[in-house]
């Protein structure tokens, strides 16, 4: 009897489990009634000038765990938020969406192909880059549930952007590419002699588009002409920021503040490792992580170092500028929160799995993912007094 009842409830536990990998695999749609606000975190960068920050004075980085998800896949792109929800582009060919509140699994959009690219929004519309063999830029009506128009992309790169209605897209080819959002239709297309790891960044009618052979590519956002360009001393793999002046990272470890009026270089830095993540910006200052473990302050008009805040650990993603403090992921898993006046750390907490894409952030909590399937998401302990249900 005891043998019995051991196999009917391991029957039970299965058929629960099977229930419940049945529902998060629905497919994703949004309701006939459901609007779409403007997302915090459209783009990978936070916005299409590619700053990695969010002006929130109130933000006090006194965070908690608030909850996790762990998945059987990897994220092979970066995060985004749409629609109240959390966008995970999977290894196993998934978007896969979140609840912002709680982490509940809402769904997924299958697809032939890797999203490396990651996941942009324009209004009911999604744009993502398949990767090799699909090569593919993709429309989806997120409504509808099925894709509007397709693109040959090779291997695009992270970061597409939608500025006054056009969609931005870098790739491997050397090509910088605007298309109608609508429609798919060429608007105008540029092409270099160098490969393009990073996405495309905008600033007052200007695409700026960085190489790994060092050239950072000024183009016109109207037709797609050069303007100007500018050389660096290494390869250009990541996203520049731009705010009046632009800023760059090399795999060199060389830092760079471009004055794009001048045309010329303001000023280098140095840092102690390879840079592969995106710098952030604050209203004062540039923030770089970089391979040898460091998050390094910079001023933004002079280049003069404030501080170093030694993590330990290699750091491979782009820093996320909230308020007062900056966040950063390690590759041993750990998400420090830092004064980003002092660099004194004043939050840490330790993920199973490496931190390789960068942190998200509606202004209050922050998502993270890891390269074991890992999506947490951490709040501000003070919205505990105002929140309820939790």
């Amino acid at each position: 009897m005891e043998l019995l009842m051991k196999k009917r409830t391991a029957a039970l536990a299965a058929l629960i489990l099977m229930s419940a990998g049945i529902g998060c695999s629905k497919s994703y749609k949004l309701g006939q009634d459901q609007s779409v606000s403007e997302s915090p975190w459209a783009y990978s960068r936070g916005n299409a000038s590619a700053q990695g920050r969010i002006d929130n004075p109130s933000f006090t980085g006194n965070l908690s765990l608030l909850w996790e998800q762990k998945e059987g896949d990897k994220p092979i792109g970066p995060l985004t938020i749409f629609s109240d929800q959390l966008v995970y582009p999977s290894s196993k060919k998934r978007l896969r969406f979140f609840n912002l509140s709680d982490g509940a699994p809402s769904g997924r959009v299958k697809q032939k192909g890797l999203a490396h690219g990651g996941f942009i929004s324009h209004d009911t519309l999604s744009f993502f880059a398949l990767g090799h063999k699909r090569n593919m830029l993709v429309a989806y009506n997120m409504r509808e549930g099925e894709a509007k128009w397709q693109k040959s992309v090779k291997d695009a790169a992270p970061g597409t952007i939608i500025v006054e209605n056009k969609l931005i897209v870098s790739s491997v080819d050397g090509l910088v590419t605007a298309l109608d959002p609508a429609t798919g239709k060429q608007i105008w297309k540029f092409k270099a002699k160098e490969r393009f790891i990073a996405g495309p960044s905008f600033e007052k009618g200007r695409i700026y588009q960085p190489g790994d052979k060092g050239t950072l590519y000024v183009l016109s956002l109207a037709d797609g002409t050069e303007l100007f360009k500018i050389t660096a001393d290494g390869p250009l793999t990541t996203a520049v920021a731009v705010d009046g002046m632009v800023y760059a990272g090399d795999i060199e470890g060389q830092v760079y503040a471009i004055d794009p009026e001048s045309r010329s270089i303001v000023w280098r830095a140095k840092v102690l490792g390879p840079i592969w993540g995106a710098p952030a910006l604050s209203k004062d200052n540039v923030f770089i992580g970089h391979s040898g473990g460091q998050l390094v302050c910079f001023d933004k008009a002079t280049g003069e170092e404030k501080w170093r805040f030694d993590a330990g650990e290699v750091i491979k993603a782009a820093p996320l500028a909230i308020g007062n403090f900056v966040a950063v992921g390690t590759l041993g898993g750990h998400l420090f929160v830092v004064n980003a006046e002092t660099g004194i750390p004043i939050y840490t907490h330790r993920l199973t799995g490496a931190i390789g894409q960068a942190p998200i952030s509606d202004g209050s909590r922050i998502y993270v993912a890891t390269e074991s399937g890992r999506i947490a998401c951490f709040w501000e302990k003070n919205e505990q007094h105002t929140q309820t249900g939790h």
